[in-house]
């Protein structure tokens, strides 16, 4: 993971947001990176739309701002961030949107953050801000739940080993770079898996100590039922846009993946994708 030096964490101020920033003060710490917290308001709390007309809108979109900065800096507090400290940020608007923004001004690697859906056993567990994020984010997306470990025992990298072109070519190599990095970071056992389907010829990455897995299927079933089967507790993946609509639309593949795993999600981009946002 040492390709990482300049991490932005989202959170909601919220405790659970502790864990995403726990891994992010580990990171830091093992590549000498700086880190950056950032909160977004999008709309005012209950408690101050009570107000009403008895306080100015601007004067309470800045207390709204001033009471998420406390509760944020409270949170970054009880974690000892290497290299001095953190940055904190809280602004207003769409959390998307600003995240991205931050990410262009910033030259941002890496974002981490919570997941962000219900996660119930009929709902998504990665919600809207997570999946535009591996949409339409430049850089790797990471999105993490809450576990019981504090370690990943076992990340499935899943790669398209018979996929043409050198866009595709770079993806594999940075998903299996990436997962590699993560697995000896986190002292995790490492899977490749490929969706095998007739005419496989593909070649495996030989320099890698991992376990393989050719599994016959669609990769958008293949790749949650071993990740069930296997106990994964993180999977690592690309996102591949649709041609003709740069930036905007995740690939089926991806997009189907989401919607059935409870594990975290490292998500990679093609090399040359330009974020439909703009700062």
């Amino acid at each position: 993971m040492n390709r990482f030096k300049n991490i932005l964490v989202y959170s909601d101020a919220s405790l659970r947001s502790r864990i995403a920033l726990e891994r992010a003060a580990a990171l830091a710490e093992e590549n000498l990176a700086q880190v950056t917290v950032l909160s977004v308001v999008e709309e005012l709390p209950r408690e101050l739309l009570q107000l009403g007309a008895a306080v100015d809108s601007v004067e309470l979109w800045e207390l709204a701002m001033k009471e998420r900065r406390e509760k944020l800096d409270r949170l970054v507090r009880r974690i000892t961030f290497p290299h001095g400290g953190s940055i904190v940020k809280v602004l207003s608007g769409t959390p998307v949107f600003e995240i991205i923004k931050e990410v262009l001004r910033q030259n941002f690697d890496l974002v981490m953050m919570m997941a962000d859906g219900a996660g119930g056993f009929r709902e998504a567990l990665f919600g809207s801000i997570s999946k535009d994020l591996m949409r339409k984010c430049p850089c790797p997306v990471w999105v993490m739940k809450a576990a019981r470990r504090k370690r990943y025992a076992r990340i499935l990298a899943a790669v398209d080993l018979v996929a043409a072109g050198d866009e595709h070519h770079s993806l594999n190599v940075k998903i299996v770079e990436l997962a590699g990095s993560l697995a000896r970071m986190e002292g995790s056992e490492l899977h490749l898996v490929h969706a095998w389907m007739p005419g496989f010829k593909g070649t495996w990455f030989d320099d890698l100590t991992a376990k393989r897995h050719v599994v016959k299927g669609l990769a958008s079933e293949v790749i949650p039922s071993l990740a069930l089967k296997l106990g994964v507790d993180a999977i690592v993946m690309g996102t591949v846009c649709r041609t003709g609509v740069p930036g905007l639309l995740i690939g089926n593949t991806a997009e189907k993946v989401l919607q059935s795993v409870s594990c975290a999600v490292l998500t990679v981009k093609p090399e040359g994708f330009v974020s439909p946002v703009e700062v």
